[in-house]
């Protein structure tokens, strides 16, 4: 797949998960589910801006994708395996 078409496709597939998440009942869960959905999505945009990865934005969006994926993980297992 081009590069160009990455974002995109990355949310599809965030929307897929999205759509998922719709099924958690547990409150905690959910809001620590969306924690992570919404930093992914900050992915995806830095992605379409072409954001370096340098910048301090985006090393602020890694680390709380890393944050908010260990909430997670802790809740329910649930890891992030790039």
């Amino acid at each position: 797949m081009p590069f160009s078409e990455v974002p995109d496709h990355l949310k599809k597939l965030l929307d897929m998960y999205r759509d998922a998440g719709k099924k958690v009942s547990n409150k905690e869960v959910k809001a620590a589910f969306n924690d992570v959905l919404k930093d992914l999505d900050k992915s995806v945009e830095f992605l379409r801006d072409d954001t370096p990865t340098t910048s301090p934005e985006y090393e602020q969006n890694e680390e709380d994708i890393d944050n908010h994926g260990q909430v997670l993980k802790n809740l329910c297992g649930f890891t992030l395996d790039w």
